[in-house]
């Protein structure tokens, strides 16, 4: 959030060109207020009183005017407003001498342009821009009567809302130089209002002047009898500022600009001052105790604010910032019999033209100057020169600076919190890069919960956040578990008959994939008869019969070779070779083949010997094949 005021000045030029006026950084403005004065160097006091002022929010510019003619025997004085007209003053005979239209926003800046009407002399001009991020600016013109709504165009009731009037016609130069200048503002619950006005009669001999600052209106006319009509602002919406007049029964058409600072919290204050009668410096301090960013100050002779004029002609008007301070002022004496009228432009805060006061009168003016400077809670005035005798009244308009700190700092090692800058980090919880902080320091923003760190070491398990392990049965390795924070997911049932064989096997050694019950172990050792799964394929009877037989019992005729006694595992009954059942009826038959033949050799041997040896071979012969 950005709110940004900056002044510069330049000596306009006196050929049919362009002028920039720019602040290194600024961006784009949103805005832009000029005064132009008579002199053409700081400090040297011109002849005629000559001031003028602009508004631009870079689609519509207005501007205003005023002259009293210097070392005149009759007073000739004049006003102008010009619509479209930047900026534009006149002549020392009342005509317009030259005038600036707005051109464009640049870097930094703004562009304007005297190809319609070049001025005779350099005139210096003083460009306050106005930008910031949280901006809104909206310049108007408004015929004024009682009851007026001015739709001020800035989505919010305005923060600043300036307001100037000649009381003349909207274009055009009209008799009697008069100029009214004035400054509202809102802090969200009341409105302060003030405006300063100056007057002097044309065609009068000797010249009928005045001036006033009046609190609680913000414009008006006067004459040399007084206040004419003047008018306060008495409601205020996110749309309309509503107006009310007081005094006489004339409208008037003045140029405005309101700006709205949107959501930044810049705050703003008028502060009543008093120009004092000696030299010394003078402190303007804000009621908040906050450091502006920029100042202006309006000033007159009148030594109240009360709604009441003081004789001669006089306007002063000051702008200053951190770095630049700039000045213009007019006065012109009352009841001169030869008009003593003057201007002044300088590079200090506030150089006031006094051409008149009580002892004090003289063709070349006098100069009061106060050199300014910002401080932390709000500005101070050198006065270094005074020709005052009574303390003449001031107000000053500040506005606050944007929140302090290292801006657009990338990296921040080992900085204090109080040095992180809100426009790169809002709060402290937002450097992107945090050393040395302890966790209430991380924000939301970045970590909801410090559950949610990539990272956790050192972090109790109360700190773990679901959505990194939403128990710790979803952990991949699981050491030291017991068998119940085992979870389901790992491909074990709760059923601790399945898991009631896995004996002397740490929890941590059963292997997901694997996903092994004992039934599917490859190996069955010390397997009661009980255990075996009827899943092996041979129900109690088969395997009955199996017990005590050696596998060297076994021979090859019962067609299964050591192998495929050795597991037994996955054998159906249907697996059992036909050739077994076979073979064991020939072992059968065999055995009584060989008993017969046993009987036969018996009774041949007592009757024959040679055919009883006969018999025995054919016998072992046959037992041999079998085997």
């Amino acid at each position: 959030m950005t709110v940004k005021f900056k002044v510069v000045q330049g000596a306009a030029p006196t050929s049919a060109t362009t002028q920039d006026f720019t602040s290194s950084g600024f961006g784009t403005p949103k805005a832009a207020i000029f005064l132009i004065g008579r002199g053409t160097a700081n400090g040297t006091v011109a002849d005629t009183f000559n001031w003028g002022l602009g508004f631009t929010d870079g689609t519509t510019s207005h501007s205003a005017s005023v002259m009293c003619e210097h070392n005149a025997g009759v007073a000739d004085s004049k006003r102008s407003q010009q619509q479209g007209e930047l900026l534009h003053i006149m002549s020392d005979t009342g005509a317009l001498d030259g005038a600036a239209t707005f051109d464009s926003w640049i870097t930094d800046g703004v562009r304007i342009d005297w190809s319609g009407n070049a001025l005779t002399n350099a005139h210096l001009v003083t460009c306050i821009l106005i930008g910031g991020s949280d901006v809104t600016a909206n310049v108007g013109l408004t015929r004024i009567t009682t009851g007026t709504n001015v739709a001020h165009g800035v989505g919010a009731i305005p923060d600043l809302f300036f307001l100037a009037t000649t009381t003349a016609s909207a274009d055009g130069i009209s008799n009697d130089a008069g100029l009214s200048l004035g400054v509202y503002t809102y802090d969200g619950s009341a409105d302060t209002q003030y405006y300063m006005s100056a007057f002097d009669n044309d065609g009068y001999d000797p010249t009928s002047t005045a001036n006033i600052l009046i609190s609680g209106k913000v414009a008006g006319s006067i004459n040399a009898s007084g206040v004419n009509r003047d008018y306060q602002i008495t409601a205020e919406d996110s749309t309309n500022l509503t107006f009310t007049r007081s005094g006489a029964s004339f409208g008037i058409d003045p140029l405005w600009l309101a700006i709205s600072f949107g959501s930044a919290t810049n705050k703003v204050e008028i502060v009543e001052f008093a120009i004092p009668t000696s030299t010394g410096t003078g402190a303007i301090d804000t009621v908040g105790s906050w450091k502006p960013q920029f100042a202006m100050l309006f000033a007159t002779d009148n030594t109240s604010y009360a709604h009441s004029a003081t004789v001669d002609c006089s306007q002063h008007i000051g702008v200053l910032d951190d770095t630049n301070e700039y000045s213009v002022s007019a006065g012109n004496e009352d009841a001169a019999t030869t008009t003593i009228a003057k201007s002044l432009s300088a590079n200090k805060a506030l150089d006031t033209i006094k051409t008149s006061d009580g002892s004090y009168k003289g063709a070349t003016g006098t100069v009061h100057t106060g050199s300014g400077s910002i401080d932390a809670d709000g500005i101070t005035i050198d006065w270094t020169a005074t020709t005052y005798s009574v303390a003449a009244k001031g107000i000053a308009i500040m506005v606050e600076e944007d929140a302090a700190g290292l801006d657009l700092t990338a990296t921040l090692v080992n900085v204090a919190v109080a040095d992180v800058n809100t426009s790169i980090n809002a709060t402290r919880n937002l450097t992107a890069t945090l050393v040395n902080v302890t966790a209430a320091d991380v924000d939301a923003t970045i970590n909801a919960t410090r559950d949610l760190l990539g990272t956790l070491v050192d972090v109790a398990a109360a700190d773990v956040d679901a959505v990194v392990n939403a128990t710790r049965n979803l952990t991949a390795t699981i050491v030291d578990a017991v068998v119940a924070d085992i979870d389901a997911t790992v491909g074990f049932g709760a059923d601790l008959d399945v898991t009631a064989t896995l004996v002397d096997l740490a929890v941590a050694d059963i292997d997901a994939a694997t996903n092994l019950s004992h039934l599917l172990l490859a190996n069955a050792i010390n397997v009661s008869v009980a255990d075996v799964d009827a899943t092996v394929g041979l129900d109690l009877d088969v395997t009955a019969s199996l017990v005590d037989i050696s596998v060297a019992d076994l021979g090859a005729s019962v067609g299964l070779s050591r192998n495929l006694t050795a597991t037994l595992t996955n054998l159906s009954v249907a697996d059992i070779d036909a050739t077994v059942a076979t073979n064991l009826h020939l072992l059968a038959s065999e055995a009584a083949v060989l008993v017969a033949a046993l009987n036969a050799t018996v009774t041949l041997a007592g009757e024959e010997g040679a055919v009883d040896i006969q018999v025995r071979r054919a016998l072992l012969t046959l037992i041999g094949h079998r085997r």
